[in-house]
């Protein structure tokens, strides 16, 4: 499966398929809004989780495939840098700081990885305050796919990703402490491949039905 990193956020904020556990700064457990579990609420101000820097994470170092796989249900446009809000972001050695996914100006969701600048992965219209949303954010070597609920809607070419960060990961805001996201955050994960579009639909469809999938002979007229 090339899982290198795994947050379910259902009570905590370990990581269970590594040792790459996140440290939170005032997010608050969610036990009555989440896609499996249990999630993190950030408030808009100072909150965020921090995952150290660690090798087994860094797949950002040249052309190597990765994805980053989340849900999240944005609740307002409140947040420190209103209506800019980090969802998943990187501190760098150099001292500028990598942006993987925000919310920008506009509500669309974007990323800045790569040397071609803002690029856009999904459009405001398609990302509504309120609602719990399965996003993917892929590199296959090639390309930067966006995601949203297991369907694609924009891509880059990109052959050349070479971010060399070096620094801790925060999902909400960044390394200064702005930018922070108002909502919440579940199912957080990191894979060192590219997952493909069936793989996808599968993390999506796993989402909707609480963690638990069904394949064809279970939902065959007269199946328990």
């Amino acid at each position: 499966d090339d899982l290198i990193a795994y947050y379910p956020l259902d009570n905590d904020t370990l990581d269970y398929y590594g040792s790459n556990d996140g440290t939170v700064t005032g997010a608050v457990q969610n036990k009555t809004s989440y896609a499996i579990g249990g999630s993190y609420t950030f408030d808009g101000s100072n909150d965020k989780i921090t995952l150290s820097y660690d090798s087994d994470l860094d797949v950002l170092d040249g052309n190597d495939p990765f994805t980053l796989s989340l849900w999240s249900k944005l609740d307002g446009h409140s947040g420190s840098d209103s209506p800019l809000a980090d969802i998943f972001s990187q501190a760098n050695g150099d001292g500028t700081g990598r942006t993987w996914i925000r919310e920008n100006t506009d509500g669309s969701i974007v990323t800045y990885l790569g040397g071609g600048g803002l690029q856009t992965l999904v459009s405001a219209s398609e990302y509504s305050l309120g609602e719990w949303k399965h996003f993917i954010l892929t590199y296959n070597t090639t390309n930067v796919i966006g995601y949203l609920n297991g369907v694609e809607k924009n891509n880059y070419v990109d052959s050349t990703l070479d971010e060399n960060a070096n620094g801790d990961y925060y999902i909400s805001g960044n390394k200064v402490g702005n930018v922070i996201y108002n909502g919440s955050i579940d199912e957080f994960m990191i894979f060192n491949r590219s997952l493909n579009a069936s793989e996808i639909s599968q993390l999506y469809w796993a989402g909707v039905a609480n963690g638990h999938t069904m394949n064809s002979s279970q939902i065959s007229v007269g199946d328990n």
